[in-house]
């Protein structure tokens, strides 16, 4: 008889896994995800049903207007919802392998069967890692052994609370996001900033080829977004406002844009000032139209809804 795996690494809820890679197919409507559970690699996927009354269906379109739309936060909140609706059928399988490690990757499609989720394999490949360290071409930029970084705490996918020679930093690597490009582009925006407004870029992770995997900025304690901000003085609001302004502009005159311009990319510290974040490009169409995308023009509009946004709490 068949006994459980330990319980050494499994995570306690579908939030709380590490995504290794994951996808999702435009023309096919598909989600899948690649993860370690417990001492076994995981490949889930999920496909419309081919008589549209899948208990997948809806949340697949879902993703997939939020993919059309460049919206990532919903985007990352249907991926959450896709991992919870397979979540029974891995826990199921999981719990009745043995407790050896799993050399094979193991693939489970759910399938609606008479209104129920059920397994079938799958023959889909992702590979891992799906970004690879790139190359250091920022050579006035501090580096760090990754030896030398010890993990604190998971913030979010591939964001960490770490702690280098006794300072406690963020760490945000290169898995991070889907493209290096994305990657490369923030850590020059970050390069180029010094400003109280915008989170500071304090130096890079490299590997044993000197390669780097992640990005090192400052910590910033008890941090919330502007969205989870559920009310707001007028104090707030005028000095928000100003803040915003003023980190917008001087991103301006130093060539650059924020690019992903919304309340979730703007962080409260806890005196009470506002810091810009997420400088790895795309757009989220309540706050940018895509023909505004990567733009000056784009900055000041997302900036305006912003306000808008902020007043509407302060009301």
């Amino acid at each position: 008889m068949a006994t459980s795996p330990p319980a050494t690494n499994v995570p306690e809820s579908h939030l709380d896994i590490d995504v290794l890679n994951g996808r999702y197919s435009s023309g096919r409507g598909s989600w899948e995800e690649l993860f370690d559970y417990g001492t076994t690699r995981y490949h889930l996927r999920l496909n419309p049903s081919n008589d549209g009354k899948g208990v997948q269906d809806e949340l697949l379109q879902r993703l997939g207007r939020a993919v059309d739309e460049v919206d990532d936060d919903q985007v990352d909140d249907c991926a959450d919802e896709c991992r919870r609706l397979m979540w029974p059928l891995l826990k199921s399988d999981y719990s009745s392998r043995s407790g050896f490690a799993e050399s094979e990757v193991i693939k489970i499609e759910g399938q609606t069967v008479d209104g129920v989720l059920q397994p079938r394999k799958h023959d889909a490949y992702l590979k891992h890692p799906r970004t690879a360290p790139i190359f250091n071409s920022f050579p006035d930029v501090p580096t760090f052994p990754r030896h030398a970084v010890t993990q604190l705490e998971k913030l979010d996918h591939e964001i960490f609370k770490v702690k280098i020679n006794d300072e406690t930093l963020c760490m945000k690597t290169v898995h991070r996001t889907a493209s290096e490009e994305n990657f490369v582009r923030e850590i020059k925006i970050l390069h180029q900033c010094s400003h109280a407004f915008i989170i500071r870029l304090v130096g890079l992770v490299t590997n044993d080829d000197a390669y780097v995997e992640a990005m090192l900025m400052e910590y910033i304690p008890n941090a919330e977004t502007l969205r989870d901000r559920e009310q707001i003085d007028s104090v707030e609001l005028t000095k928000w406002t100003q803040q915003m302004k003023e980190a917008i502009d001087y991103l301006h005159n130093k060539g650059c844009v924020w690019g992903d311009a919304k309340p979730d990319n703007v962080l409260i510290r806890e005196n009470g000032d506002i810091v810009l974040i997420d400088f790895g490009g795309g757009f989220t169409s309540e706050w940018i139209e895509e023909e505004h995308y990567e733009s000056v023009s784009g900055d000041l509009l997302a900036w305006e809804r912003i306000v808008e946004f902020m007043k509407r709490r302060a009301a």
